[in-house]
């Protein structure tokens, strides 16, 4: 999981000084594109948990500027939740 949050951090840190949307569409498509892999999550299902996530992270932070200094809790429990929930 520190892994995966470092992963997004740096991704959305290194691509918010060139967007002024709060969730453009190449960031969402990107994250949907690395989720699986770097969350270490079954093949069955990394499609519904990687959706689950990206809601979940844009409903706590409707600008993706703001994941910059995400505790890792709270990544923690939004991944979690998907987990349980797929």
């Amino acid at each position: 999981m520190k892994y995966a949050l470092l992963l997004l951090i740096i991704f959305l840190g290194a691509s918010s000084c060139q967007e002024e949307h709060a969730w453009p569409a190449d960031k969402q498509e990107a994250f949907l594109e690395t989720c699986g892999a770097a969350m270490g999550i079954p093949e069955a299902s990394p499609d519904d948990y990687c959706h689950c996530v990206l809601d979940g992270l844009m409903e706590r932070f409707p600008d993706s500027l703001h994941t910059d200094n995400m505790p890792q809790g709270v990544f923690d429990s939004i991944a979690l939740q998907c987990l349980k929930s797929n």
